[in-house]
């Protein structure tokens, strides 16, 4: 009796082994004919049976079941699985892992970064052995590459359209992984994840991607890729790392020192709110002698010098910003507050003083700094009319070269 019982049980385990091999295999022919909701019915079923769970060709095919109904054009199909492109991706991973014949290379987890790593040392291993040769093959070579796509449309539309960043970084590193299962180096979609990545506050990876980019080489030119220190910068400015992010900017303008605009422009910017003039100065010499026809450099330069007194080399400046640029609106404005300025400090001085020849000498030299102020605000007020500080400052230079009717003028500008 216990011969039979045995016997029996024996019999049972291995219909209900082949009953769930039947679904991995019947999963196989319903994808052949493009039965998409047969196939996904016998490889679920095949996942959570025992007998098959842990085995290499059941989540091929599983991989397989989901990328169909990814991709597929059939309409009654399309909408059937809106995680489809996820599932796809994680049964892949685990049948690649599985398809090792080492057992204790079976527990790789792809998705984790030195379990990766492991992977590809065992993928470049002539010694490694697999279970079978053709799903290796399979899934890299055919698989991989139009899921990696499907993931990049995935992460654009989150990016553009749904403004979803940190979903659209998601989707750019599960293509980024599989790209690199297959053996490719997708750059574009590098950037793109540092895009992501920023907008979404993953500082830390924004750094990660733009390193590699900058290591790749990527950009055609010499001016994109010395942007690609800007970017950089600017992600550890982001992981408030200062040290690195004003390295990164001197790094690129050491690399790309022709090409470097931006680059230098941020590295000014910053010397000039930390108020660190020295530095400033030396920087905006560089891109002056690299850049002589940018005006945006020359006033910068003005505004500087006029911060340490160096009234003369700032006016010397500002008149070459204004020779390049004659709208140069923060220029104009800049030379003629310069020369206001002086001429109102000669004019206090003027009144303090008693004695009528120096007085009257002090008066002249005040009108004289007040006349070149004049052309410089007038041009200011020319290209921004509704400026009020120009509109006071002009009424007051009138004022003082008794010019009433532009006196009046601005005064009912000013609604007094």
């Amino acid at each position: 009796m216990k011969k039979l019982l045995f016997v029996l049980v024996f019999a049972w385990t291995c219909i209900a082994t082949f009953g769930q091999r039947k679904e991995v295999t019947s999963c196989w022919n319903y994808l052949k004919y493009g039965e998409l909701d047969k196939a996904k019915e016998s490889i679920e079923k095949a996942i959570l049976h025992e007998t098959t769970m842990n085995e290499y060709k059941t989540w091929w095919y599983r991989g397989n079941t989901y990328l169909a109904i990814q991709t597929t054009k059939e309409a009654k199909y399309k909408d059937m699985d809106p995680d489809a492109a996820e599932k796809s991706y994680k049964s892949y991973l685990k049948a690649l892992a599985l398809n090792f014949k080492e057992t204790q290379n079976q527990t790789l987890n792809l998705e984790k970064k030195e379990d990766l790593e492991k992977f590809f040392k065992l993928l470049m291993d002539k010694n490694t052995k697999y279970l079978d040769d053709e799903c290796l093959q399979d899934i890299i070579g055919v698989r991989l590459p139009p899921l990696a796509n499907v993931f990049v449309n995935k992460g654009v539309a989150d990016y553009k359209d749904k403004k979803d960043y940190c979903k659209a970084l998601q989707n750019f590193e599960n293509s980024l992984r599989l790209s690199g299962l297959a053996l490719r180096i997708d750059t574009p979609i590098i950037y793109y994840a540092a895009l992501a990545a920023e907008k979404c506050n993953k500082c830390d990876r924004a750094v990660e991607f733009y390193s590699k980019l900058i290591l790749l080489k990527y950009c055609a030119d010499k001016k994109e890729k010395s942007n690609m220190y800007f970017y950089l910068a600017s992600a550890y400015k982001c992981n408030k790392d200062t040290v690195k992010y004003v390295e990164s900017l001197k790094k690129g303008i050491s690399s790309y020192p022709n090409d470097c605009q931006n680059v230098i422009a941020e590295l000014i910017n910053y010397y000039l709110q930390s108020n660190k003039s020295k530095e400033a100065l030396d920087y905006l010499n560089i891109a002056i002698e690299k850049s002589p026809n940018n005006a945006t450099y020359y006033f910068a330069k003005g505004a500087l010098l006029e911060g340490t007194k160096e009234w003369e080399k700032s006016e010397e400046c500002y008149s070459k910003a204004i020779e390049i640029d004659p709208n140069y609106l923060d220029a104009n404005y800049n030379l003629g507050a310069l020369h206001y300025n002086r001429a109102a400090d000669i004019a206090n001085e003027a009144n303090n003083e008693q004695d009528q020849k120096k007085y009257e000498t002090l008066k002249a030299k005040s009108d004289d700094e007040f006349k070149k102020a004049l052309p410089y605000m007038e041009k200011a007020h020319q290209l921004d009319p509704k400026d009020m500080n120009v509109i006071s400052t002009l009424k007051t230079i009138y004022y003082k070269l008794q010019m009433t009717d532009k006196y009046e003028e601005m005064k009912k500008k000013l609604g007094k």
